[in-house]
């Protein structure tokens, strides 16, 4: 294990940081998966009649791209998948298990 808070080598720790948030700077930010789970008290097998559905908010590949890139997922794709329809017996008797994916880009939280 190699140590990284060494004080003899401090300035070039410093310079090491600074070049690596310097690299990082020149990154995109890539798309990426949001994901909402969901566990319902009641079942919702008979009341939905597929197990996997995709909510489009724009048929224009072009305009759905903006989306995933704007990181709103009013506007991007998403996908809900309801388990039970694919595995019965996947949740315990009355209740339910809902999936929700989203496409969009990752963010940055905070800078340093």
């Amino acid at each position: 294990m190699k140590m990284i808070s060494d004080s003899s080598n401090k300035g070039k720790y410093n310079k090491k940081v600074h070049r690596y948030l310097k690299k990082l700077k020149g990154y995109r930010p890539s798309l990426s998966s949001f994901v909402v789970w969901l566990g319902l008290n009641q079942e919702i097998t008979g009341k939905v009649n597929c197990h996997q559905s995709f909510i489009i908010k724009n048929y224009d590949a072009e305009k759905a791209y903006e989306a995933c890139l704007s990181c709103d997922p009013t506007l991007a794709t998403s996908l809900v998948t309801i388990y039970d329809n694919a595995y019965p017996g996947y949740s315990q008797p009355g209740t339910s298990t809902i999936n929700d994916i989203y496409a969009l880009r990752v963010r940055t939280l905070a800078t340093v």
